[in-house]
Order: structure tokens, then sequence, then C-alpha cells
């Protein structure tokens, strides 16, 4: 019993480091246990929309496994580094390194047993609460009884055994490669100060400023799927680089400002930082990459689930759409007949009806011309960022939509392009025509098609007639042959009757369409709110989870940051102490350095959130949001919120950190 009281005296001695730690794993393990749970849970899967939520969930259970691994083994080193003195002491008094290795095995036994015992414990506690956040964020009602597998408890201890043995690992290996000596004197081991990596400090700021500009320029959906981790890594690059060079450099330059420097309460925090801003760079640029991490989640999540309905009403404007592969009078007059039969069995009646004929079909833009030709999508030239989506309708059809009356001479053309102006004053369309624009339309009254999910740009165009239309019909069928589009023909109408009616007349509809030998597609606006409030409730809830995680991630860095240091400018401020600096001095010093050093990763998470918004919003644009200003407001209150908590953070850590600089002094 040696061993275990030497790992439990060590683990009390050392409270201030060990208790956020144990913390930390109980949390981490408790979360891993929930997410595990809800994704696993029948009575969730049985939910409409339930299986997207599930799938979202174990995504998630994969990524917070890993972060989980990689923050322990990271906030570890931290404790590692802090114990080295009393292994060294106790190697110097006769222990050798397998003793001491003994002592490491005992700690991370009892610490694991304890974090894994609390975290299922607490975990099993709140998952069924969980179960019923998920529920009510999917505006369903509860359903299914409490339960406990052992699959579960399986999963959460095989992943965290293995995180443990890993960090156990690491700490051996360090313990095995110093000496005696090393270890006694490590913590107070000072830094050489380091040089102000000029280049270094530039290739941040080219890092930083080429993720923000990809970020800025993005134009349609495909340039944002293609360039988003492509932008996160440079601007997490330049965010390491900056941090750890840059800010050396610019310490050095207050240092040089001598009417800023030689202050009582500029001088010791400038020094102290100069000296140790090498390591604590990292430090504070993960703390920033980790801030925007949380922003960025909680504000494009809590987005997307309070813009569901509005989500909803602009994708699906009408209770009922059918969508068929044939415009045909005979199929469609069968259509509108099975309609109005299937109705009239509910004494109901179509309200507000529009209808449609129209052509969706990928081209090849360059400029005023649009291109069919396969060879150019297969050659070494293909441009993705050229491609375009053209929905092309007849006039007659349009006019009839909106209760207008325009008139188009045969080379004219009406046209419409999402998120930017059309530039040029013709439309050439290869092999067919050069059309003359008569009108660019600053908005399209087809709201279902405006609101069309698309990874390129899109453009609508209004021509003649169905002559024109069946022309590029028939060019981009020779083109692109068992590629080719096909015509369409949309009905869409309203029916006053409840949920379960709208859903009973959707099934019949699909059920007597899909005999009629084409193929057809119906939408039921009910079916479609509970797969979105399926899919965005999975993603706030997970937004959630993943946030506390890394809030909680940056407090513990935080934390440790100010621990770690407090406990190595101790005795330089007691020194500082018996030259004259009085305690208030102390502390204004310290306020000096806590203030410069902790709000540069605030600044720095909101200049990456406001770089980030024009690639964040054609994202949101993929799962049917398209609502800017509430991605705004959103993104706004999320930061204030943030800001608070990190700022009342700041005051708890620059306490305890005064806390142990002033101790015994």
């Amino acid at each position: 019993m040696f061993y275990p009281r030497l790992a439990v005296t060590g683990i009390l001695k050392n409270k201030k480091t060990y208790f956020p730690y144990i913390l930390t794993c109980v949390g981490m393990i408790m979360m891993y246990y929930i997410i595990t749970f809800l994704s696993a849970e029948e009575s969730i899967s049985l939910l409409r929309g339930g299986p997207q939520i599930q799938t979202l969930l174990n995504i998630g259970r994969g990524v917070l496994a890993l972060f989980s691994v990689i923050f322990l083994f990271y906030t570890n080193s931290f404790l590692i580094k802090n114990r080295k003195r009393e292994f060294g002491l106790y190697n110097i008094l006769g222990m050798d390194k397998k003793n001491i290795g003994s002592i490491m095995v005992w700690e991370t036994v009892i610490i694991f047993l304890i974090s894994l015992i609390a975290g299922i414990l607490c975990g099993m506690l709140f998952s069924k609460f969980a179960q019923l956040a998920i529920i009510n964020f999917m505006k369903e009602e509860p359903t299914g009884k409490f339960s406990v597998s052992p699959s579960m408890i399986t999963s959460t201890f095989l992943i965290y055994a293995a995180a443990f043995a890993l960090i156990l690992l690491n700490g051996l290996r360090q313990i095995h490669l110093s000496n005696p000596i090393d270890l006694l004197h490590s913590t107070n081991q000072g830094e050489k100060q380091p040089r102000a990596n000029y280049i270094t400090a530039i290739l941040g700021i080219t890092a930083l400023a080429g993720g923000y500009y990809m970020a800025n320029t993005i134009e349609n959906l495909m340039m944002a799927l293609n360039y988003f981790f492509i932008a996160v890594i440079l601007v997490i690059i330049g965010t390491y680089l900056l941090f750890i060079s840059g800010s050396v450099a610019i310490l050095k330059m207050l240092r040089r400002k001598k009417s800023y420097y030689y202050k009582s309460n500029h001088f010791i925090a400038v020094s102290s930082m100069v000296f140790r801003m090498k390591r604590s760079g990292a430090g504070l640029a993960s703390i920033c990459i980790l801030s925007t991490a949380v922003l960025v989640m909680i504000s494009s999540t809590s987005s997307l689930f309070i813009g569901s309905e509005d989500a909803l009403q602009t994708l699906h404007p009408k209770d009922i759409v059918i969508d068929a592969d044939s415009i045909e009078n005979k199929y469609i007059d069968e259509i509108q007949k099975n309609t109005n039969s299937i109705l009239q069995n509910y004494n109901l009646s179509p309200i507000n009806e529009n209808e449609y004929r129209s052509l969706d079909v990928t081209g090849y833009k360059t400029g005023s011309k649009v291109s069919f030709d396969q060879s150019i999508i297969d050659s070494d030239d293909f441009n993705m960022n050229n491609l375009a989506m053209l929905c092309i309708i007849p006039l007659e059809d349009y006019n009839k939509y909106t209760n207008e009356s325009k008139t188009l001479e045969k080379n004219e053309i009406m046209i419409y392009c999402e998120n930017s102006s059309y530039k040029y004053d013709t439309f050439e369309l290869e092999n067919i025509n050069n059309f003359e624009v008569k009108e660019k339309l600053s908005k399209f009254p087809f709201k279902n098609m405006s609101a069309m999910i698309s990874v390129v740009s899109r453009m609508w165009v209004i021509v003649p007639d169905m002559d024109v239309l069946n022309n590029i019909y028939q060019l981009q069928l020779e083109q692109y042959g068992d590629q080719a589009s096909d015509l369409t023909y949309y009905y869409g109408f309203d029916i006053d009757c409840d949920d379960n009616t709208q859903i009973a007349v959707y099934n019949e509809l699909q059920e007597r369409n899909s005999g009629l030998g084409i193929k057809t597609d119906c939408i039921s606006f009910v079916n479609k709110r509970a797969d979105y409030y399926g899919m965005h409730g999975g993603l706030f809830f997970l937004g959630i989870f993943l946030g506390i995680i890394c809030i909680a991630a940056t407090v513990l860095i935080m934390y440790y940051k100010q621990i770690t240091e407090g406990y190595e400018d101790r005795n330089r401020f007691e020194i500082m102490q018996k030259v004259g600096m009085t305690k208030g001095e102390i502390k204004k010093s310290i306020h000096s350095q806590m203030l410069t050093v902790f709000l540069l990763p605030l600044i720095g998470s909101a200049i990456n959130i406001i770089a980030a918004f024009n690639i964040i919003k054609y994202l949101l644009n993929m799962f049917g949001l398209f609502n800017t200003p509430l991605f705004i407001a959103s993104s706004a209150i999320s930061f204030i919120v943030f800001a608070v908590f990190y700022i009342v953070m700041y005051i708890i850590t620059s306490r305890a950190y005064y806390k142990i600089v002033c101790e015994n002094n």
C-alpha cells in the first residue's frame, strides 16, 4: 500500500491543479456517455427526423472522443511539469525511476477510476434530461423509458482507458529521459529571451490574410465547400505564428518605448512576458482558436434552429408540392385529376395553386456565354467555379405565376442571378442563339426555386415560349446523353386541414402518382418540418455540446497557464518586494499583464468570426438558412455572452495568480 498512499498524498497536496483536471475528466466522460446514449436510443430513432439526428450525434461522438484524447493529453502536461520537482526529490532520496513510475501508475489508475465512475453516474443521471431536451428541440412528444445499456458503458470505458494509457506512457517517457537534477530544478528553469522573428511574424500575417481573403471572395456554395478547410488551416497556422512570433516583436517594441515601459505596472509585466511568450504564445493561440470555434458553433447552430420555420417557409412555401419529370399534357391532366379526387375524399379543395414548367440544367459559364459541351467539363482547363445552374422557364408560365403581362421577342430574355447582378446585355447559349437581355430582375417570385439549395451559382432565365425551351432541352440532351436533365412540371397548393390529414393526403398522392409511368415526387410541408427540426435540432444540440467542451478547454488552459506562471513568478515578485515593491504595485503589474495577455485571444476570435462571416453564410445556405440578419444577430449575441463569460474567467484566474504570487510574501 506504499505506492497507492504516496499517489493519494501527491494528488491531495497538488489539489489546486489536480481537482480541476479530475473535474474535466468527469465532464468529458459524462458528455461522451450522454452522446453515446442519445445516438443509440431507440425512442429517438422512431421519431420523425430521428435517424438524421442520430447520424449527427454519431459524428459528434467521434469528434468528442478525438478531442478528449488530445485535450486530456495536453492538460496532463501541466500536471507533470508541476510534479517534476517532487519526483526529482524522490529520486535523490533513493527512489529509482521504476519506483517513481509505480507512483505515476497508481495516480493514473486512481484518477481514471474516480473520473470513470463519477462520469458514468453523472451521464446516467443527465442522459434522460438530454433526451427530453433533444425531443423538445425536435418539437416532438416525449416517449420511451429510462434505459442503461452495458455496451454504452463498455464503449466509454474503452475510449477513456486508451486515453489514460497514452497519458501514462507519455509521463513515464518524460521521467525515463530526465535526470534527478533536471527534475529537481525543472520549475525554476528560465527561458532564454526569444528573438523577434520577423520572418515568422510576416508568414503568420500572410497566412492569416490568405485565409481571410479566401473566406471573403467566396461567391457560391461550391467555392465555400472547396475552400473552407483550406481557409481554416491557414487561419490556424497564421494565428499560432502571429501569437508566438508577432507577440514577441510587439512586446519588444513596447520595451523600446520608454514612456510606457518604465512604469512599475508595465515594467514587470512586459519583461516577464517577453521571456515566456514563445511558450505562452501557443497557449494564447489555442485559447483564440477554441474561442473562435465556440462562437462559430453556437452562432451558426442557434441560427439554424431559430430559423428552422423561416427556412421551411422559404424552401417549401406550399403545403403539398408535386414534381413530375414530364411536361406532356396527358401526365399533367392525370396529376391534377388524382389530386382533385383525393382532396374530395377529405372534403378539401386546393388553395393558392401554382404551376409551371421548367428545365434545370447545369452549364459552363464564361462571361455572357453558356455551353453544354461535355468536353469542357472533362478537360484540364475545367474550373468548377464556372459551373452554373440554369433554371429556364417559359414566359407564359412566368406571367401566369406572377399575374403579370410581360412580353418578349424571339431573341429576348429576362434574367435573375443569385447574390449578384447580371453584368452583360446579351446572353449566349452555344449553338442556339444570342439573346438580348430585356430585363434584369431584381427579385425572383418563384419562392421554392429562388431558395433552391445548389452548390454552384444559379441563374433564372425567362425565355419567350416553349419552342425556345424545347430547343435548349434538345441541345443539352445531345451533349449530356444519359446525364441530361428532364423537362419538369411543378404543381403546388395549400390545404386547410390538420397535420395528420395533410400526411394522409400526401401518402395517397404519392401512391396514386407512382403508377403514372413517369418519375414523380410529392413533398409535404409537415413531413419536411419533422426533417428540418430533426436536422437543425440535432445540429443545435451538438453545437451546444461541443461548445461546452471547447469552453471547458478554454477555461482549463487559462487556469493552468495562470497557476503554472504564478508558481514561476512567485520568487521573482518576492525579490521585487524585498527591494521596495508594494503589494498594490504588484497587483497593478499583474492586472497589466493579465489584461494585455487575455484580451488578445478575445480580440483575435472577434476578428476571426467577422472574417469568416461570408463563408459561413454560404455553408448555412446548404442547410436551407437564407436569413442573413438572423445569423448576424445570433453571432453578435453569442459574442457578447461569451465575452462576459471570458472576462469573468479572466478576473477569477488573475486572482488565483495573485494569491500564488503573494503567498508567504
